[in-house]
């Protein structure tokens, strides 16, 4: 009638005998059916009360838990006390049958709560980022990006394609290796420099660069909390542009396929996930 591993069994509309309770450690009772029925309703006796009943069967055991025998079904709802009874109605959320377990029941959240099922969601399969919008969002923001890095880079040749004059007209010797270095060398530099920062500025504002917002995407921090500047924004950019190199890309992208919550590298080192708005 009971499982014995401690849990509630199948009862069905036993008889309840006289039982004596144990409250505060006084031993009171004896108790008959209606007035355990009622003690447990109000919450006076619970399932971890200790009972005794004197009859032969019960008297050998001593005093036991009253999950631990008939009484068990006064901590359960919907099932028949006895054919005299009726049913227990539902109870409000605050009244609890079992009594012992009302305030754990409808404890308040934790302050931390919804930031901690705010960065469950972020792990979920259903709210991270999959490989397939990343990879788009990653081909719109290379095109943007070359976009901006080139029109820095036609500015800058303008600007230094008049070197050789000014050098010139202030009668100053003019190395031609001098400018070819800066050509091929400071123009490109300079055009990339500018279009990341353009990147880090979108990022910090708006947790979202061209193609990402584009594609539905956006940056947070995985603890849930707002975004750093410098972790989650700028380190994360720049170890991002590092691991662009094809020989390390690869290696970016195997943390994205193997791991379940889908960040990458770049990811895990600046404290951030990718999640789907949409």
């Amino acid at each position: 009638m009971i499982d014995k591993s401690g849990g509630y069994g199948s009862i069905t509309a036993p008889s309840f005998k006289e039982w004596h309770c144990a409250f505060a450690g006084q031993a009171e009772g004896p108790y008959g059916e209606d007035q355990l029925r009622k003690m447990a309703q109000s919450g006076k006796l619970t399932d971890q009360t200790l009972v005794w009943n004197p009859e032969p069967g019960n008297a050998e055991r001593g005093w036991v838990m009253a999950r631990d025998t008939e009484l068990a079904a006064l901590f359960i709802q919907n099932i028949p006390l006895s054919p005299a009874f009726p049913s227990i109605p539902e109870l409000s959320p605050q009244v609890s049958a079992t009594g012992a377990y009302a305030a754990e029941a409808w404890r308040a959240p934790s302050p931390g709560f919804e930031r901690q099922t705010h960065a469950r969601q972020h792990k979920s399969g259903e709210s991270v980022a999959t490989l397939k919008p990343r990879f788009f969002a990653l081909l719109i923001d290379s095109l943007i990006s070359s976009i901006m890095a080139l029109a820095v880079m036609i500015v800058c040749v303008g600007l230094f394609s008049l070197l050789p004059y000014l050098f010139s007209m202030l009668g100053l010797y003019y190395e031609a290796s001098f400018y070819t270095i800066v050509m091929y060398h400071a123009v490109p530099v300079a055009g990339i420099f500018v279009a990341s920062l353009i990147n880090i500025a979108f990022i910090y504002r708006r947790g979202q660069t061209w193609g990402k917002k584009i594609i539905g995407l956006r940056i947070t921090s995985a603890s849930g909390r707002k975004r750093s500047f410098l972790r989650n924004t700028v380190l994360r950019s720049l170890i991002k542009i590092l691991l662009s190199v094809p020989p390390l890309v690869a290696i970016d992208l195997c943390f994205l396929l193997l791991r379940k919550d889908g960040r990458t590298l770049h990811d895990l080192i600046g404290g951030t996930v990718v999640i789907n708005e949409r």
